[in-house]
Order: structure tokens, then sequence, then C-alpha cells
């Protein structure tokens, strides 16, 4: 199995910037090359963080816009385990 990064806390025309032609798209090929199950967190939490807005998605982060908090990182958490489920058939 094969997630993508999350998107950087980077925000244009109020909405999270969609990293294209990077590491969320050479990691899809890489999944798509070994056959492996692919998470697009990339987009799922882009998608998320655009519903929150920039004050919600602000205490996600323990930098300027890369490195997520406690807090971010157990939302992430909560869609790769939801993503896991019917990969792993539970």
């Amino acid at each position: 199995m094969v997630c993508s990064p999350i998107p950087r806390k980077t925000w244009k025309d109020k909405r999270i910037v969609r990293t294209e032609n990077s590491y969320p798209e050479w990691a899809r090929l890489v999944a798509l090359q070994s056959g492996s199950a692919f998470i697009d967190l990339n987009k799922m939490i882009a998608d998320e963080y655009d519903q929150l807005g920039s004050k919600k998605v602000e205490e996600f982060f323990a930098d300027e816009h890369t490195h997520t908090s406690k807090v971010g990182a157990e939302m992430n958490a909560t869609f790769v385990a939801k993503e896991l489920k019917p990969i792993l058939g539970l």
C-alpha cells in the first residue's frame, strides 16, 4: 500500500493548493506500477481543509506550512484508518 503525502498549508483563493507533478503524483505512479493499493491523502485531506477553512486548519500544523501538530497527525491518521478498512477487508 502506498499513501501520497498530505498537502502543505498553502492557500490560494480560499483553497489548499493541490500539488501536481510532484510527490503525490509520484506516489500514485509507484502504486500503479507495483500493483499496490493507493491512498490519495493529498486530495482527501486538501478537500477536508477546504471545508474546514484556514482558521481551523491552523491548529493542524506545528510550523508555517509543512509539519503537522499532534492533532493534525491524528486527523490524518483517521483518513488512513478509514481507507485501510476496505483494503484489508474489514
